[in-house]
Protein backbone atom coordinates (compact mmCIF):
# COMPACT_ATOMS: atom_id res chain seq x y z
CA UNK A 1 0.00 0.00 0.00
CA UNK A 2 2.90 2.21 1.00
CA UNK A 3 6.05 2.91 -1.38
CA UNK A 4 8.61 -0.08 0.63
CA UNK A 5 10.07 -1.54 -1.79
CA UNK A 6 13.44 -1.90 -0.61
CA UNK A 7 13.10 -1.06 2.80
CA UNK A 8 13.62 -3.69 5.77
CA UNK A 9 11.03 -3.73 7.83
CA UNK A 10 13.24 -2.14 10.57
CA UNK A 11 13.89 0.68 8.89
CA UNK A 12 10.22 1.40 7.61
CA UNK A 13 9.03 1.28 11.31
CA UNK A 14 11.63 3.76 12.34
CA UNK A 15 10.17 6.12 8.99
CA UNK A 16 6.57 5.36 10.51
CA UNK A 17 7.43 5.97 14.43
CA UNK A 18 9.29 9.12 13.63
CA UNK A 19 7.73 11.94 14.73
CA UNK A 20 7.43 14.55 12.83
CA UNK A 21 6.38 14.83 9.09
CA UNK A 22 8.16 12.32 6.12
CA UNK A 23 6.88 12.78 2.38
CA UNK A 24 8.94 11.17 -0.12
CA UNK A 25 7.86 12.66 -4.01
CA UNK A 26 9.36 11.67 -7.48
CA UNK A 27 10.29 13.85 -10.31
CA UNK A 28 6.85 15.53 -10.86
CA UNK A 29 6.07 15.67 -7.74
CA UNK A 30 3.83 12.98 -7.29
CA UNK A 31 3.74 11.38 -3.71
CA UNK A 32 5.30 7.84 -3.02
CA UNK A 33 4.97 7.82 0.78
CA UNK A 34 3.83 9.62 3.85
CA UNK A 35 4.37 8.69 7.23
CA UNK A 36 2.45 7.38 10.15
CA UNK A 37 3.06 11.00 11.57
CA UNK A 38 1.22 12.70 7.90
CA UNK A 39 -1.37 10.31 7.46
CA UNK A 40 -3.07 9.95 10.79
CA UNK A 41 -2.24 13.73 12.41
CA UNK A 42 -0.75 16.46 10.11
CA UNK A 43 -3.23 15.55 7.53
CA UNK A 44 -5.47 13.69 9.08
CA UNK A 45 -8.28 14.31 6.39
CA UNK A 46 -6.61 12.89 3.88
CA UNK A 47 -5.58 10.30 5.84
CA UNK A 48 -4.03 7.00 3.14
CA UNK A 49 -5.80 8.83 -0.05
CA UNK A 50 -2.36 11.07 0.55
CA UNK A 51 -0.47 8.14 -0.81
CA UNK A 52 -0.76 9.00 -5.27
CA UNK A 53 -1.50 12.55 -4.80
CA UNK A 54 0.45 15.46 -6.35
CA UNK A 55 2.19 17.91 -3.99
CA UNK A 56 0.67 20.48 -6.14
CA UNK A 57 -2.85 19.60 -4.67
CA UNK A 58 -2.18 19.83 -1.67
CA UNK A 59 -1.04 23.69 -2.08
CA UNK A 60 -3.82 24.28 -4.70
CA UNK A 61 -6.91 22.58 -2.02
CA UNK A 62 -5.73 24.43 1.17
CA UNK A 63 -3.97 21.72 2.73
CA UNK A 64 -0.79 23.76 2.86
CA UNK A 65 0.31 26.85 2.54
CA UNK A 66 3.20 25.99 0.55
CA UNK A 67 5.87 23.23 -0.03
CA UNK A 68 9.57 23.16 0.10
CA UNK A 69 9.31 20.09 -1.94
CA UNK A 70 7.93 22.19 -4.84
CA UNK A 71 10.63 24.67 -4.65
CA UNK A 72 13.17 21.62 -4.75
CA UNK A 73 12.06 20.53 -7.92
CA UNK A 74 12.00 23.85 -9.27
CA UNK A 75 15.42 24.78 -7.92
CA UNK A 76 17.11 21.44 -7.84
CA UNK A 77 18.46 22.48 -4.49
CA UNK A 78 17.98 21.86 -0.80
CA UNK A 79 14.72 24.21 0.72
CA UNK A 80 14.27 25.21 4.20
CA UNK A 81 11.25 26.50 4.72
CA UNK A 82 8.07 27.59 7.76
CA UNK A 83 5.11 26.50 6.30
CA UNK A 84 1.22 26.82 7.41
CA UNK A 85 -0.76 23.92 8.15
CA UNK A 86 -4.37 25.35 7.91
CA UNK A 87 -6.09 22.02 9.61
CA UNK A 88 -4.21 22.27 12.67
CA UNK A 89 -4.60 23.69 15.96
CA UNK A 90 -4.02 27.27 16.16
CA UNK A 91 -0.42 26.83 18.70
CA UNK A 92 0.32 23.89 16.11
CA UNK A 93 -0.35 25.58 12.92
CA UNK A 94 3.39 26.02 11.96
CA UNK A 95 5.89 23.16 10.92
CA UNK A 96 10.05 23.88 9.59
CA UNK A 97 10.43 21.81 6.36
CA UNK A 98 13.60 20.81 4.84
CA UNK A 99 13.25 19.06 1.65
CA UNK A 100 16.44 17.57 -0.51
CA UNK A 101 16.76 16.72 -3.78
CA UNK A 102 18.59 13.12 -4.70
CA UNK A 103 20.01 12.70 -7.58
CA UNK A 104 20.70 9.01 -9.98
CA UNK A 105 24.17 8.43 -11.54
CA UNK A 106 23.52 10.50 -14.24
CA UNK A 107 22.64 13.51 -12.20
CA UNK A 108 19.17 13.52 -12.80
CA UNK A 109 16.81 14.31 -10.28
CA UNK A 110 14.56 11.27 -8.88
CA UNK A 111 13.25 11.77 -5.41
CA UNK A 112 12.33 14.92 -2.80
CA UNK A 113 12.65 13.89 0.10
CA UNK A 114 10.96 16.60 3.18
CA UNK A 115 11.22 16.00 6.38
CA UNK A 116 9.05 18.27 9.28
CA UNK A 117 8.87 18.99 12.60
CA UNK A 118 6.58 21.71 14.56
CA UNK A 119 8.36 24.73 15.71
CA UNK A 120 8.00 24.70 18.92
CA UNK A 121 9.06 21.38 19.01
CA UNK A 122 12.06 21.90 17.27
CA UNK A 123 12.38 25.63 19.82
CA UNK A 124 12.85 22.57 23.15
CA UNK A 125 15.24 20.77 20.45
CA UNK A 126 17.26 23.83 20.08
CA UNK A 127 16.85 24.80 23.89
CA UNK A 128 18.06 21.04 24.35
CA UNK A 129 20.62 21.21 22.43
CA UNK A 130 22.30 24.25 23.87
CA UNK A 131 22.37 22.47 27.09
CA UNK A 132 24.15 19.36 25.59
CA UNK A 133 26.41 21.04 23.32
CA UNK A 134 29.95 19.59 24.97
CA UNK A 135 28.61 16.65 24.24
CA UNK A 136 26.81 16.98 21.26
CA UNK A 137 30.29 18.29 19.52
CA UNK A 138 31.30 15.62 19.95
CA UNK A 139 29.30 13.30 18.91
CA UNK A 140 28.54 14.80 15.71
CA UNK A 141 31.92 13.73 14.79
CA UNK A 142 30.27 10.57 13.85
CA UNK A 143 26.80 11.12 13.32
CA UNK A 144 26.54 11.19 9.71
CA UNK A 145 29.80 9.41 8.76
CA UNK A 146 28.54 6.00 7.99
CA UNK A 147 27.06 6.57 4.58
CA UNK A 148 29.38 3.92 2.10
CA UNK A 149 32.62 5.54 1.22
CA UNK A 150 33.29 5.75 -2.21
CA UNK A 151 37.10 5.18 -2.77
CA UNK A 152 37.77 5.69 -6.63
CA UNK A 153 40.51 2.97 -7.88
CA UNK A 154 41.52 2.24 -11.48
CA UNK A 155 45.02 1.31 -10.85
CA UNK A 156 46.36 -2.16 -9.92
CA UNK A 157 47.84 -0.74 -6.87
CA UNK A 158 45.11 1.24 -5.37
CA UNK A 159 43.10 -1.95 -6.27
CA UNK A 160 45.64 -4.31 -4.18
CA UNK A 161 45.37 -2.10 -1.43
CA UNK A 162 41.78 -1.99 -1.05
CA UNK A 163 41.79 -5.98 -1.87
CA UNK A 164 44.60 -5.40 1.26
CA UNK A 165 42.32 -3.18 3.36
CA UNK A 166 39.03 -5.06 3.07
CA UNK A 167 41.48 -8.30 4.71
CA UNK A 168 41.90 -5.97 7.24
CA UNK A 169 38.69 -4.79 8.02
CA UNK A 170 37.60 -8.17 9.03
CA UNK A 171 40.30 -8.23 11.86
CA UNK A 172 40.20 -5.99 15.21
CA UNK A 173 44.14 -5.19 15.53
CA UNK A 174 45.64 -1.62 15.11
CA UNK A 175 46.16 -0.35 11.32
CA UNK A 176 48.23 2.59 10.41
CA UNK A 177 47.77 4.05 7.13
CA UNK A 178 50.98 5.45 5.69
CA UNK A 179 50.97 8.23 2.68
CA UNK A 180 51.75 11.88 1.56
CA UNK A 181 49.67 14.37 2.48
CA UNK A 182 46.00 14.50 0.07
CA UNK A 183 46.65 10.72 -0.42
CA UNK A 184 43.32 10.02 1.24
CA UNK A 185 44.03 8.35 4.56
CA UNK A 186 41.02 9.26 6.35
CA UNK A 187 38.96 8.02 3.24
CA UNK A 188 41.04 4.83 3.42
CA UNK A 189 40.51 4.70 7.57
CA UNK A 190 35.97 5.08 6.58
CA UNK A 191 36.20 2.43 3.78
CA UNK A 192 37.81 -0.11 6.79
CA UNK A 193 35.71 1.06 9.68
CA UNK A 194 32.18 0.48 7.52
CA UNK A 195 33.84 -2.86 6.29
CA UNK A 196 34.27 -3.92 9.67
CA UNK A 197 32.25 -5.37 12.65
CA UNK A 198 32.45 -2.11 14.51
CA UNK A 199 30.17 -0.49 11.39
CA UNK A 200 27.33 1.14 12.93
CA UNK A 201 29.27 2.00 16.00
CA UNK A 202 30.96 5.49 17.09
CA UNK A 203 33.74 6.40 14.03
CA UNK A 204 35.64 10.02 15.72
CA UNK A 205 38.54 11.40 13.73
CA UNK A 206 40.67 13.38 15.53
CA UNK A 207 43.76 15.54 13.59
CA UNK A 208 46.55 15.37 16.50
CA UNK A 209 48.37 18.03 14.55
CA UNK A 210 45.53 20.79 15.13
CA UNK A 211 44.80 19.93 18.99
CA UNK A 212 47.22 22.34 21.18
CA UNK A 213 49.87 20.43 23.01
CA UNK A 214 48.50 21.92 26.19
CA UNK A 215 45.17 20.10 25.34
CA UNK A 216 46.36 17.11 23.75
CA UNK A 217 45.71 14.61 27.11
CA UNK A 218 42.32 15.96 28.17
CA UNK A 219 40.91 16.05 24.66
CA UNK A 220 41.98 12.28 24.01
CA UNK A 221 41.38 10.61 27.42
CA UNK A 222 39.05 13.31 29.48
CA UNK A 223 38.95 15.78 32.21
CA UNK A 224 37.30 15.83 35.65
CA UNK A 225 35.16 18.86 36.94
CA UNK A 226 37.80 21.53 38.31
CA UNK A 227 40.77 19.51 36.48
CA UNK A 228 42.76 22.85 35.44
CA UNK A 229 42.04 26.59 35.28
CA UNK A 230 39.70 26.85 32.85
CA UNK A 231 37.54 23.33 32.83
CA UNK A 232 34.23 22.80 32.93
CA UNK A 233 32.11 22.59 35.94
CA UNK A 234 30.67 19.15 34.60
CA UNK A 235 33.85 17.55 33.42
CA UNK A 236 34.38 16.54 29.98
CA UNK A 237 34.63 12.79 28.33
CA UNK A 238 38.40 12.23 26.16
CA UNK A 239 37.41 10.49 22.55
CA UNK A 240 38.19 6.99 23.97
CA UNK A 241 35.58 7.03 26.31
CA UNK A 242 33.45 8.66 23.50
CA UNK A 243 34.54 6.20 20.94
CA UNK A 244 34.07 3.11 22.95
CA UNK A 245 32.91 -0.17 21.05
CA UNK A 246 33.81 2.08 17.41
CA UNK A 247 36.18 3.49 15.50
CA UNK A 248 38.97 6.30 16.60
CA UNK A 249 41.23 7.65 13.77
CA UNK A 250 44.29 9.14 14.96
CA UNK A 251 45.28 11.02 12.06
CA UNK A 252 49.02 13.16 12.28
CA UNK A 253 49.91 10.55 14.53
CA UNK A 254 53.59 11.73 14.35
CA UNK A 255 52.29 15.15 15.98
CA UNK A 256 51.82 13.72 19.51
CA UNK A 257 54.23 15.32 22.25
CA UNK A 258 56.04 12.14 23.69
CA UNK A 259 53.90 12.78 27.58
CA UNK A 260 50.93 11.89 25.30
CA UNK A 261 52.74 9.17 23.44
CA UNK A 262 53.35 7.08 26.96
CA UNK A 263 49.14 7.20 27.66
CA UNK A 264 48.51 6.39 24.53
CA UNK A 265 50.84 3.51 24.66
CA UNK A 266 49.19 2.25 28.24
CA UNK A 267 45.65 2.65 26.64
CA UNK A 268 46.19 0.39 23.88
CA UNK A 269 47.60 -2.37 26.01
CA UNK A 270 45.15 -2.24 29.06
CA UNK A 271 42.01 -0.91 27.70
CA UNK A 272 41.42 1.63 30.18
CA UNK A 273 41.68 5.50 30.53
CA UNK A 274 41.77 7.57 33.63
CA UNK A 275 40.37 11.06 33.07
CA UNK A 276 42.51 13.87 34.11
CA UNK A 277 42.35 14.92 37.52
CA UNK A 278 40.26 11.34 38.22
CA UNK A 279 40.62 8.43 40.46
CA UNK A 280 38.76 5.96 38.33
CA UNK A 281 39.31 3.85 35.69
CA UNK A 282 37.19 3.78 32.74
CA UNK A 283 37.50 0.56 30.39
CA UNK A 284 36.81 1.39 26.58
CA UNK A 285 36.96 -1.48 23.65
CA UNK A 286 38.33 0.94 21.13
CA UNK A 287 40.14 0.10 17.75
CA UNK A 288 43.07 2.76 16.60
CA UNK A 289 43.35 3.60 13.04
CA UNK A 290 46.33 5.99 13.02
CA UNK A 291 47.64 7.91 10.18
CA UNK A 292 50.73 9.92 9.47
CA UNK A 293 52.65 11.57 6.61
CA UNK A 294 55.85 11.01 8.06
CA UNK A 295 58.55 8.37 8.76
CA UNK A 296 58.05 7.22 11.80
CA UNK A 297 61.11 4.55 12.19
CA UNK A 298 63.21 7.73 11.58
CA UNK A 299 61.40 9.65 14.28
CA UNK A 300 62.01 6.85 16.19
CA UNK A 301 65.96 6.95 15.86
CA UNK A 302 65.55 10.79 16.63
CA UNK A 303 63.89 9.70 19.75
CA UNK A 304 61.22 11.70 18.85
CA UNK A 305 58.59 9.07 18.95
CA UNK A 306 58.09 5.81 21.36
CA UNK A 307 59.83 2.95 20.06
CA UNK A 308 57.30 0.91 22.06
CA UNK A 309 54.21 2.99 20.36
CA UNK A 310 55.68 2.59 16.89
CA UNK A 311 55.56 -1.37 17.69
CA UNK A 312 52.25 -1.15 18.87
CA UNK A 313 50.61 0.98 15.55
CA UNK A 314 52.24 -0.69 13.68
CA UNK A 315 50.24 -4.43 13.89
CA UNK A 316 48.42 -3.99 10.19
CA UNK A 317 50.15 -1.23 7.56
CA UNK A 318 48.64 0.14 4.70
CA UNK A 319 50.61 2.54 2.09
CA UNK A 320 48.58 4.47 -0.13
CA UNK A 321 50.95 5.23 -3.13
CA UNK A 322 50.95 9.48 -4.17
CA UNK A 323 48.70 10.35 -6.88
CA UNK A 324 51.49 10.71 -9.36
CA UNK A 325 52.35 7.29 -9.63
CA UNK A 326 48.68 6.07 -10.49
CA UNK A 327 47.76 8.08 -13.55
CA UNK A 328 45.04 5.96 -14.06
CA UNK A 329 43.65 6.55 -11.06
CA UNK A 330 44.00 10.84 -11.74
CA UNK A 331 41.88 9.84 -15.31
CA UNK A 332 39.11 8.38 -13.07
CA UNK A 333 39.10 10.76 -9.83
CA UNK A 334 39.40 13.55 -12.73
CA UNK A 335 35.78 12.62 -14.15
CA UNK A 336 34.32 11.49 -10.80
CA UNK A 337 34.85 15.11 -9.03
CA UNK A 338 33.74 16.75 -12.27
CA UNK A 339 30.29 14.77 -12.44
CA UNK A 340 30.42 16.12 -8.49
CA UNK A 341 30.64 19.48 -9.37
CA UNK A 342 28.25 19.46 -12.08
CA UNK A 343 25.68 17.84 -9.74
CA UNK A 344 26.93 20.63 -7.28
CA UNK A 345 26.50 23.73 -9.52
CA UNK A 346 23.69 22.38 -11.71
CA UNK A 347 26.09 22.73 -14.68
CA UNK A 348 26.82 20.71 -17.50
CA UNK A 349 31.02 21.50 -18.15
CA UNK A 350 32.87 19.01 -19.64
CA UNK A 351 36.91 18.68 -20.17
CA UNK A 352 38.56 20.04 -23.40
CA UNK A 353 40.38 18.11 -25.94
CA UNK A 354 43.72 17.09 -23.94
CA UNK A 355 42.95 18.23 -20.89
CA UNK A 356 42.52 14.67 -18.97
CA UNK A 357 46.12 14.72 -20.54
CA UNK A 358 47.36 17.34 -19.04
CA UNK A 359 45.75 16.50 -15.93
CA UNK A 360 47.65 13.13 -15.95
CA UNK A 361 50.86 13.85 -16.27
CA UNK A 362 50.92 16.83 -14.00
CA UNK A 363 52.56 15.48 -10.35
CA UNK A 364 50.29 16.65 -7.83
CA UNK A 365 51.98 17.44 -4.91
CA UNK A 366 49.23 17.51 -3.01
CA UNK A 367 47.51 14.53 -4.46
CA UNK A 368 43.63 13.96 -4.32
CA UNK A 369 42.78 16.78 -2.37
CA UNK A 370 44.55 19.22 -4.86
CA UNK A 371 43.08 17.39 -7.81
CA UNK A 372 39.74 17.72 -5.92
CA UNK A 373 40.54 21.66 -5.28
CA UNK A 374 41.60 22.27 -8.86
CA UNK A 375 38.76 20.19 -10.49
CA UNK A 376 36.79 22.66 -8.55
CA UNK A 377 38.04 25.95 -9.47
CA UNK A 378 38.07 24.39 -13.10
CA UNK A 379 33.92 24.56 -12.75
CA UNK A 380 34.05 27.41 -11.25
CA UNK A 381 36.11 29.88 -12.86
CA UNK A 382 35.70 28.41 -16.39
CA UNK A 383 32.99 30.55 -18.21
CA UNK A 384 32.42 28.42 -21.12
CA UNK A 385 31.36 24.34 -20.76
CA UNK A 386 34.91 22.93 -21.64
CA UNK A 387 37.35 23.05 -19.49
CA UNK A 388 41.21 23.47 -19.49
CA UNK A 389 43.43 22.62 -16.75
CA UNK A 390 46.48 25.64 -17.88
CA UNK A 391 43.53 28.19 -17.01
CA UNK A 392 43.30 27.43 -13.66
CA UNK A 393 47.03 26.60 -12.70
CA UNK A 394 48.31 27.81 -9.60
CA UNK A 395 49.91 31.19 -10.23
CA UNK A 396 52.66 32.14 -7.76
CA UNK A 397 52.52 35.81 -9.18
CA UNK A 398 49.16 36.45 -8.60
CA UNK A 399 49.12 35.48 -4.91
CA UNK A 400 52.29 37.55 -4.61
CA UNK A 401 50.86 40.66 -5.59
CA UNK A 402 47.55 39.95 -3.69
CA UNK A 403 50.12 39.60 -0.85
CA UNK A 404 52.11 43.04 -1.51
CA UNK A 405 48.58 44.59 -1.87
CA UNK A 406 47.41 44.07 1.55
CA UNK A 407 50.75 45.21 3.39
CA UNK A 408 50.90 49.64 4.45
CA UNK A 409 54.64 49.92 4.36
CA UNK A 410 56.33 51.43 7.45
CA UNK A 411 59.71 52.20 6.77
CA UNK A 412 60.35 52.84 10.48
CA UNK A 413 59.69 49.47 11.41
CA UNK A 414 61.94 46.73 12.19
CA UNK A 415 63.14 44.37 9.71
CA UNK A 416 61.39 41.21 12.08
CA UNK A 417 58.68 42.87 12.14
CA UNK A 418 58.07 43.94 8.88
CA UNK A 419 58.42 40.35 7.81
CA UNK A 420 56.22 39.17 10.17
CA UNK A 421 53.97 41.53 8.52
CA UNK A 422 54.24 39.94 5.14
CA UNK A 423 54.56 36.42 6.46
CA UNK A 424 51.14 37.20 7.63
CA UNK A 425 49.66 38.74 4.52
CA UNK A 426 51.25 35.52 2.20
CA UNK A 427 49.19 33.50 4.67
CA UNK A 428 46.28 34.77 4.28
CA UNK A 429 46.01 35.37 0.83
CA UNK A 430 46.77 31.43 0.06
CA UNK A 431 44.13 30.48 2.78
CA UNK A 432 41.68 32.70 0.03
CA UNK A 433 42.87 31.20 -2.79
CA UNK A 434 42.74 27.63 -1.15
CA UNK A 435 39.60 28.49 0.38
CA UNK A 436 40.79 27.67 3.76
CA UNK A 437 41.92 24.12 2.98
CA UNK A 438 45.06 23.77 5.72
CA UNK A 439 46.28 20.58 4.31
CA UNK A 440 46.69 22.55 0.78
CA UNK A 441 47.69 26.21 2.03
CA UNK A 442 50.55 24.17 4.13
CA UNK A 443 51.51 22.03 0.71
CA UNK A 444 51.73 25.20 -0.58
CA UNK A 445 53.59 27.06 1.48
CA UNK A 446 56.47 23.95 2.12
CA UNK A 447 55.66 24.05 5.77
CA UNK A 448 54.30 21.29 7.72
CA UNK A 449 50.26 21.67 9.15
CA UNK A 450 51.20 22.16 12.73
CA UNK A 451 53.30 24.86 11.61
CA UNK A 452 50.84 26.88 9.96
CA UNK A 453 48.01 26.13 13.14
CA UNK A 454 51.18 27.61 15.02
CA UNK A 455 51.31 30.48 12.54
CA UNK A 456 47.93 31.51 12.27
CA UNK A 457 47.15 31.24 16.48
CA UNK A 458 50.89 33.86 16.35
CA UNK A 459 49.32 36.01 13.88
CA UNK A 460 46.01 36.07 15.09
CA UNK A 461 44.55 35.22 11.74
CA UNK A 462 40.46 35.88 11.08
CA UNK A 463 38.34 33.14 11.19
CA UNK A 464 40.67 30.61 11.61
CA UNK A 465 38.50 28.27 13.43
CA UNK A 466 36.02 28.45 10.14
CA UNK A 467 39.15 27.06 8.43
CA UNK A 468 39.08 23.09 7.32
Amino acid sequence: MFFNPSLSNMYYEMLENFYGSIIASDSSGKILYANRYVREIKLAGLGDRIIGMQMQDLVRNGFLSKSATLEVLETQKQSIMSIEVPQLKDEDKSIMTTAIPLFDEDGKLYLVVAFSIDEFFAKEMIQHIEIEKNHLQELLAFIGKTSKTTVIAESNEMKKLLALAVRYASLDDTIIIYGESGTGKEVLSKFIYQRSSRTGKPYLSVNCAAIPLSLIESELFGYESGAFTGASSKGKAGYFELANNGTLFLDEIGELPLSAQATLLRVLENHEVMRIGGSCIIHVNVRIIAATNRNLKEMVREGKFREDLYYRLSVLELVIPPLRERPSDIKALAIFFLNYYNRKYNSQKTFALGTLKSLMTYSWPGNVRELKHTINKMVLRTPSDYLRFDLVKYNSADIQDNAFAKIQIDYTQTLQKSVGIFEKSYIEAILEDTHGDIQLTAERLGIHKSNLYKKISKYGIKNSSKLK
